[in-house]
């Protein structure tokens, strides 16, 4: 998934996306602002949903791509992926869900 990142504190980032913005706990050396390509992750309390992605402090809105054998989810954010932890009862493949509380974290991947 590209990123933009608008800021940097440490280990905390701002960062832009196709579906918004929110900050997040960056995995590795701080990064310069501008482009990366990362794997999003999120943790947090999963629901049910309406149609449409929304990114933001806190909350993400997808739908769902996958869920793996070990129960992790994959949301699909505009032409990325975002990984979330665990399936709660409203994560079906297919619909949209919304992480409230979410815990944001970003790892960089070589392209």
């Amino acid at each position: 998934m590209r990123v933009v990142i608008e800021a940097v504190d440490g280990d905390r980032v701002r960062f832009a996306c196709v579906a918004g913005r929110a900050d997040a706990r960056w995995i590795g050396a701080p990064p310069t602002p501008g482009e990366h390509d990362v794997r999003l992750e999120v943790s947090g309390s999963v629901s049910a949903a309406g149609a449409g992605e929304q990114l933001e402090p806190g909350r993400l809105v997808a739908r769902v791509e996958a869920i793996d054998d070990d129960g992790v989810v994959r949301l699909r954010l505009g032409d990325g992926l975002v990984v979330l932890d665990e399936a709660g009862p409203a994560t079906v493949v297919g619909a949209s869900v919304e992480v409230s509380k979410a815990l944001f974290e970003l790892v960089p991947v070589a392209r």
